[in-house]
């Protein structure tokens, strides 16, 4: 009665672990923002139920010049802002929304590509002597087996130069291959960073009073959204298996644990 008992519980333990095991799958883990173009109560993330869908929602995305203010990336010298400038710069106001992507993978799987959705929306103004610029860029991702690439790849680019006062509308959808390395048990971390940058920018030595430029995705009909998948894969298992050459004439035998010579099977 009691090993009748204990094999239906073993039996009850295994399928609830297999029932798990089945059910485990790719979820996006802790996603944060930062910098100015993205700051607390002007963005926001937005996870699908299945927790494998990642949308970044930007409220109030806008940069203009001449700049008032001093809530920018101006000083902060990167790729797209190779010439830094003060904070307080009337002719240059550069924002950055830096998106850093946490995701866990499954036992012996692999990312193989990242998939973004633009829908971006919004209003730009650029007056002769100045210019505006939206870019997005794949800076890095890290993966298992202590995996890492720096690739600063642009998925978008968008310029507006003098002359073009109007509604924009900026909508794609593309792959950006991986291909990282199998994760294992312990170590099944994905991270990627996604930059976006939005700039106004006089050029030359115009007057401040005669130039002027705006570009602004802001809340309600004008908007902007980022949508992120991590498409993945199961590794391969290693189909190449070491065979022993037993040979018909050469197998060894034991008897009463004393080794002899070889036999003919």
């Amino acid at each position: 009665m009691k090993e009748t008992l204990m094999k239906k519980l073993i039996l009850i333990i295994f399928l609830i672990s297999t029932n798990i095991w089945a059910s485990e799958k790719f979820t996006f883990g802790d996603i944060s923002l930062r910098g100015s173009g993205c700051k607390r109560g002007t963005a926001q993330v937005v996870k699908s139920p299945d927790d494998q869908v990642v949308s970044i929602l930007f409220d109030e995305f806008s940069v203009e010049v001449p700049n008032l203010s001093s809530n920018n990336d101006n000083d902060k010298k990167d790729i797209d802002n190779p010439s830094p400038a003060s904070r307080f710069s009337e002719k240059l106001d550069h924002k950055t929304c830096n998106i850093i992507l946490n995701s866990n993978l499954t036992n012996g799987e692999k990312v193989t590509h990242l998939e973004l959705t633009l829908d971006f929306r919004g209003f730009t103004q650029v007056q002769k002597g100045a210019m505006a610029q939206f870019k997005g860029r794949l800076m890095n991702w890290n993966g298992p087996q202590r995996s890492k690439k720096i690739m600063k790849q642009v998925f978008v680019n968008k310029i507006w130069k003098a002359g073009q006062d109007d509604d924009w509308a900026l909508t794609k959808t593309l792959k950006i291959p991986i291909n990282g390395p199998c994760s294992k048990r312990g170590d099944r971390q994905f991270k990627a960073i996604i930059k976006t940058t939005l700039q106004a920018r006089l050029l030359g030595r115009r007057p401040l009073e005669e130039a002027f430029a705006l570009a602004a995705m802001d809340s309600g009909d004008l908007t902007g959204t980022l949508k992120m998948k991590i498409k993945t894969a199961k590794c391969k298992k290693n189909k190449y298996t070491i065979k022993r050459n037993h040979s018909r004439y050469r197998s060894r035998y034991n008897h009463f644990g004393r080794r002899y010579g070889f036999r003919r099977r």
